[in-house]
């Protein structure tokens, strides 16, 4: 897969994220409940809908709830507004759903901003007295568009929305920076205003192939706030030990940042949680020790819980250790309550008072 697919593809997977769900947080409103009937019609490939955007959604919206059919049906919104954006756009604006998202609108929004940002600015803001609680929502879907055209005028944009929502839809602005490399990236996001940076650091890594990624690692020395620096580091190792911890391992331990170990080592346990326990005995006492038992644990618990919480208890700051304790406790329990009833029952390693309340749980 080229560099350029793969941005690609992540953009495209994080446009349905943020469409489908992204307005749930704005609104108390309930989230589109449609009952689907128990024998769906046959859903047209992508293929199908080409030049048929209108007649392929209003057959299909009424299986939207089936999340095939909704990539299928945003995808045909998108395709619809390529060809004739005001007329998609208009049209799909007057579907009417249970909350403010119209995830279908944002999809054909975006694309019409990737064609003529201005106009498709014009037309958000033509509309606004009627769309009260999701201008955000498709303040976003602007962003996106704008983004794919030119990134600067996406991040102008940007920057004039309240803080929450620059954090949420920053992402965008990422993916199209990522394009040109590692390199390209990082220096854009060394411009972003203080309150933005950090956010996008810990973001940025999920839009660069894994080919990038060589790159992005020596690129830590180029940021001089250690928060930053760490930050970037964690985001490169979350995104690099997901495919190959061993080797991120031998990375991070390089650096000797616990919180970016402990990264790692959450991938890796999920991965070999007994390896990853038995490298961390190697580590008792040492700095990066408690973030690493506190990964850890949460993998090794359901396999061998006395080995999970004696590593547990071997952390050195107490309230990390109490902490962990109670709340790795409390996941056990309600993952696996008769073993984990039978274990805190019998001798071990967690504090009496602890260990009594999580019994408590089972009165």
């Amino acid at each position: 897969m080229s560099k350029k697919a793969f941005i690609v593809g992540v953009l495209w997977i994080a446009a349905l994220a943020v469409s489908f769900y992204w307005g749930q947080s704005q609104s108390s409103e309930p989230s589109p409940s449609v009952s689907s009937p128990e024998k769906k019609l046959p859903t047209p490939s992508v293929s199908h809908y080409k030049n048929e955007g209108p007649a392929f959604i209003k057959a299909n919206l009424q299986y939207r709830d089936d999340i095939f059919v909704h990539d299928e049906l945003w995808l045909a919104a998108s395709d619809w507004a390529s060809r004739e954006p005001e007329e998609a756009t208009d049209s799909l604006h007057l579907l009417k759903f249970d909350d403010i998202r119209n995830p279908y609108l944002f999809a054909a929004l975006s694309q019409w901003a990737s064609q003529d940002p201005q106009k498709a600015l014009a037309w958000l803001t033509n509309i606004l007295p009627e769309i009260v609680g999701s201008e955000h929502y498709l303040n976003a879907a602007l962003i996106r568009g704008m983004a794919r055209k030119n990134a600067d005028d996406a991040l102008a944009f940007l920057l004039d929305q309240p803080l929450s929502s620059q954090r949420s839809t920053i992402d965008f602005i990422l993916g199209a920076w990522a394009q040109d490399g590692a390199s390209h990236l990082i220096e854009n996001i060394n411009k972003l205003p203080e309150n933005l940076k950090l956010h996008a650091l810990q973001k940025a890594a999920a839009h660069l192939s894994p080919e990038m990624l060589n790159a992005a690692r020596g690129l830590a020395k180029t940021l001089a706030d250690p928060q930053e620096r760490s930050t970037w580091q964690s985001s490169i190792a979350e995104r690099w030990a997901a495919r190959e911890p061993k080797t991120a391992l031998q990375w991070a331990e390089e650096h000797t940042n616990p919180e970016v170990i402990g990264v790692v080592a959450k991938h890796w346990a999920r991965q070999e949680p007994l390896k990853a326990s038995t490298w961390l005995d190697t580590q008792r006492g040492s700095p990066i020790y408690d973030l690493s038992a506190r990964a850890v644990a949460w993998s090794v618990v359901g396999l061998d819980p006395n080995q999970a919480f004696s590593q547990v208890e071997a952390m050195q700051s107490e309230g990390l250790r109490l902490e962990t304790f109670e709340q790795l406790g409390r996941f056990w329990i309600s993952d696996q309550p008769v073993q984990a009833r039978a274990f805190l029952e019998q001798e071990n390693p967690l504090p009496v008072e602890l260990r009594d309340a999580l019994l408590s749980h089972f009165k």
